[in-house]
């Protein structure tokens, strides 16, 4: 196993990952806190942001699948 190869991977996909669990880690602390006021509303806030970071992601493909990316 070439393990410099793997690292350099690690290295290359490393940033994003962070900043994917970042940004989960955050949309879990606002529905927490969110479920903590009142269930219902934490529902209702977490499916905004899902439907949300839905759209993200299919406005983001279509970027790339374009040759259009930011």
């Amino acid at each position: 196993m070439d393990f410099r190869a793997l690292g350099a991977s690690v290295r290359v996909a490393a940033p994003t990952v962070m900043a994917d669990a970042v940004g989960l880690a955050g949309c879990g602390a606002v529905v927490y806190g969110v479920w903590l006021v009142s269930v219902p509303a934490a529902f209702v806030v977490g499916g905004v942001m899902a439907m949300i970071a839905a759209w993200l992601v299919s406005r983001s493909r279509d970027a790339t699948d374009n040759g259009t990316a930011e």
